[in-house]
């Protein structure tokens, strides 16, 4: 599910706090905490690893990605 679409407000912090900040945000919109989600759905870069490890969940890779490393 799609919560928010919007560019982040600082570009000079782009970090997993500054990503938690902005999903944090998105999820106040809806009335939502983030001890409601099961699980974060998203590609294998570092910056959404450190983002579910902050946000204290855990994170489902993309396994086409992983494939891909497997492959090359």
């Amino acid at each position: 599910m799609l919560l928010a679409f919007t560019p982040y407000g600082d570009e000079e912090k782009l970090d997993s706090g500054a990503l938690l900040e902005l999903f944090d945000q998105a999820l106040d919109m809806f009335e939502l905490d983030v001890g409601q989600l099961c699980v974060a759905v998203g590609d294998n870069a570092s910056i959404n690893v450190a983002f579910a490890a902050r946000a204290g969940i855990p994170l489902i890779g993309c396994f086409s990605h992983r494939l891909n490393l497997a492959v090359c």
